[in-house]
């Protein structure tokens, strides 16, 4: 099944000099080096014959038969060679890719692609075929679900009947094993709304409307399923998309849409909507079209029309108005956005709702979600759409009745808390809105449980890069074990105790410095057992993870040696370089993605509230003045201007104290159109506290000021600054400083203690 990369290993070509030595006492010592040297060669040697035998087993059939095809005296294309094996281009590129690490790892030259897509191998290929005679083949084992859900896309890809000898084939299994998946795979498909149909002659096959067909295919590959899973990366590079399609163009697209239109679309949304119209390019270009009308309208429809009329520049599918409405159905029903353009003052009001309502939830559920960046983001761009009526009522969506029956516990959570949403809105929420607020948190606590890896684990596997990602795909995913490396066996003598808490082999060992457990390359069911034993015994004796430290001290530790070799070798970039190193260090230690281009748009607390930025001490007679004098270091550095002060203590007069987030916290702020030009925070502190009007809030000591002209700028800072006023050490070395200098410091400090997981 699956494409088995090889390993590459480094060539070591040792020439060994036969000139003859003039024998004296001193060249004795080197002769016996050599003589040794000769030994370790011999045992090197020994040791690569056996890891390339193995590379070879690790080649698909179809691999070792393209070797022996282009062994023979006959000038092939890519397309002759797709054609005879009745596969893509993109696949025989693939293969040649596999066949070229192997060549690579034996010497031999390298296949050659013209322009003109004729292949061209070298004199010497015939000959790396004697290294080929290995009796079997090792074929990785897909588990029961795993062959259900890659025989239902094979399905949905077809246009006809597909035999079960087929899909055996495709599968590398026996056509019994098809023939007993059989009622699981039907019962599979029912629950994504298709049916199978079976013929005694023929086959299996599908006769679903087009739009059902996509819809299941988008839940079982993006929705059910993690995308970036090994097995559905390779169903989705070697079943669903076998034709070129652009993904950036793609993605340009979007951004266009998103830049045209002022909204913005949620990352996962963003990332759902590239999918759906990579697969329908790739349904158009194999023949599959809507064929039922879906009435679409409103903003929705004219975003579809805008989309499919910039693919149709760039690809050649001629999308049809059912295409279009299709589209306009998908984007109002399943994806989520909010406006960018917003002049009114709740945005920033929703955004603190938000992080009210994941805490409430949090405490219903008993699991801590207020620190997860993402569901923060994600929920607070969906409530701002549904108070400007961008989601309304639509449809029953599939995946909300799954939702409604597996997920009680959450939706429970939900609507014992949403009482804080309503109240805001002034209406009452849909069901269907409640379903995607749902949704939202389902997702977060997939993140959580995930996040939770407890025991750093190193793989021993001499077989190649494709099965050693499976076997560590599947560790992952069903023991939360961090696999901290892949090694060959040979490599196991130079560990020592701190390099993993477990060492797992699928190749017997009998010995290794540390904790070990031997298992089959098939991971069978006993092989599970085994490995939960093993952990369940880690914990049962209190076994604390290798290296296990608070990523706190753990940071503080690395920057403190960082900081004085910078100042001594470029003291004048030492605070440029400093700052860059420690938000990598950050990133490291809280496994946090790379920042991206969006992400550097929204910067950290600290590198708002800045000294300039910061003021203790002031006096004011009501909320008013206290207001007046928070906006002062804005005003004076050109983020805000006098109106935009005028129109945050309006807005307090006309809608009441909704700045007062939390206690002795008021954040004022007006609309992003009011008369900010620069996303920017000030802080003051009251010498004697006042009361803003919130009775179980009052009184305010901290006034915090937010300028922002966008909607998403500011928003990690915001979610940095709620989360660290539940810290009470973090509020009372707040409280005890008198400079602010040291007030920053302390921000940092403990912002970046904070796992935006």
């Amino acid at each position: 099944m699956y494409l088995l990369y090889i390993n590459r290993m480094n060539k070591t070509k040792k020439i060994i000099n036969n000139t003859p030595y003039k024998v004296e006492n001193y060249t004795i010592f080197f002769i016996i080096g050599k003589i040794t040297h000769l030994f370790k060669i011999q045992s090197i040697v020994k040791i690569r014959i056996e890891t390339l035998k193995g590379m070879v087993n690790n080649m698909k059939r179809r691999t070792i038969d393209l070797i022996n095809d282009l062994s023979k005296p006959t000038n092939y294309s890519l397309h002759d060679l797709a054609n005879s094996y009745h596969v893509t281009v993109r696949t025989i590129r693939n293969e040649i890719k596999t066949i070229n690490e192997f060549l690579y790892n034996y010497g031999f030259t390298k296949i050659t692609i013209e322009k003109n897509g004729l292949v061209q191998v070298n004199r010497d290929f015939s000959s790396c075929r004697k290294y080929l005679q290995i009796d079997d083949l090792y074929e990785y084992k897909l588990s029961p679900q795993e062959r259900i859900i890659a025989v239902s896309c094979i399905l949905l890809m077809k246009q006809d009947y597909t035999t079960l000898s087929e899909l055996a084939n495709q599968l590398y299994v026996s056509r019994t094993t098809i023939i007993n998946d059989l009622p699981s795979i039907k019962k599979y498909l029912e629950q994504v709304q298709i049916q199978l149909h079976t013929h005694q002659n023929k086959g299996l096959c599908i006769n679903n409307d087009e739009i059902t067909c996509r819809e299941a295919l988008v839940r079982i590959l993006i929705l059910d399923n993690n995308p970036n899973d090994v097995f559905i990366t390779y169903l989705l590079d070697h079943v669903i998309f076998l034709n070129d399609v652009d993904r950036n163009m793609i993605h340009n697209i979007i951004t266009e849409i998103e830049s045209e239109y002022h909204i913005q679309f949620t990352k996962d949304s963003s990332n759902l909507l590239s999918f759906y119209l990579e697969l329908m390019i790739e349904r158009n270009l194999r023949g599959f079209y809507i064929n039922t009308h879906i009435p679409s309208f409103g903003d929705e429809y004219h975003f579809a029309q805008d989309i499919l009329r910039y693919i149709c520049q760039y690809s050649v599918i001629e999308p049809n108005e059912k295409e279009i409405n299709a589209l306009g159905y998908i984007i109002k029903n399943m994806l989520h956005y909010s406006l960018l353009v917003s002049n009114d003052r709740e945005t920033i009001a929703i955004q603190v709702l938000t992080r009210k309502l994941i805490e409430y939830v949090s405490n219903d559920l008993r699991i801590d979600l207020t620190r997860d960046y993402q569901l923060y983001e994600n929920l607070s761009n969906h409530l701002n759409s549904i108070y400007h009526e961008s989601i309304t009522e639509t449809a029953e969506n599939p995946v909300l009745q799954d939702i409604r029956s597996t997920q009680k516990t959450i939706i429970k959570a939900v609507n014992n808390n949403i009482g804080i949403v309503r109240e805001f809105f002034h209406r009452p929420l849909s069901e269907t809105d409640i379903m995607y607020i749902v949704i939202h948190f389902c997702a977060a606590i997939e993140r959580y449980k995930t996040t939770k890896i407890n025991y750093n684990v190193i793989l021993v596997c001499n077989a190649g890069i494709g099965t050693s990602q499976l076997i560590q795909a599947k560790l992952v995913k069903y023991f939360h074990v961090n696999v901290v490396g892949i090694i060959s066996s040979y490599e196991i003598d130079s560990l020592n105790e701190n390099s993993a808490d477990l060492l797992i082999s699928v190749i017997p060992i009998y010995d290794a410095p540390i904790e070990f457990i031997n298992i089959t390359p098939h991971l069978t069911e006993d092989d599970y057992i085994l490995i939960g034993n093993k952990i369940t015994e880690l914990r049962l004796h209190n076994h604390m993870p290798v290296n296990s430290h608070t990523s706190e001290v753990s940071e503080i530790g690395v920057m403190d040696a960082i900081r004085p070799i910078l100042i001594n070798d470029v003291p004048e970039k030492a605070d440029i370089l400093y700052e860059n190193v420690k938000k990598a260090i950050h990133r490291y230690f809280n496994r946090i993605q790379p920042v991206n281009e969006i992400d550097n748009a929204s910067p950290f607390l600290h590198h708002l509230l800045t000294p300039e930025f910061i003021v203790f001490d002031v006096a004011c007679k009501d909320w008013k003045e206290a207001i007046r004098k928070s906006a002062q270091p804005l005003l004076k550095y050109g983020y805000i201007e006098n109106r935009y002060i005028a129109s945050m203590i309006h807005g307090v007069e006309e809608y009441g104290p909704y700045i007062e987030i939390a206690p002795g916290l008021a954040i004022p702020h007006a609309g992003l159109n009011d008369g900010s030009y620069k996303t920017g925070m000030s802080m003051i502190r009251l010498l004697n506290p006042i009361p803003f009007g919130v009775e179980e809030l009052d009184p305010v000591r901290y006034v915090v000021t937010l300028s922002s002209i966008n909607q998403k700028n500011h928003l990690r800072a915001l979610f940095h600054l709620l989360s660290l006023w539940q810290n009470e050490k973090f509020l009372q070395e707040l409280n005890a400083t008198d400079s602010a200098a040291e007030a920053n410091k302390i921000i940092e400090k403990f912002e970046y203690t904070l796992s935006d997981y």
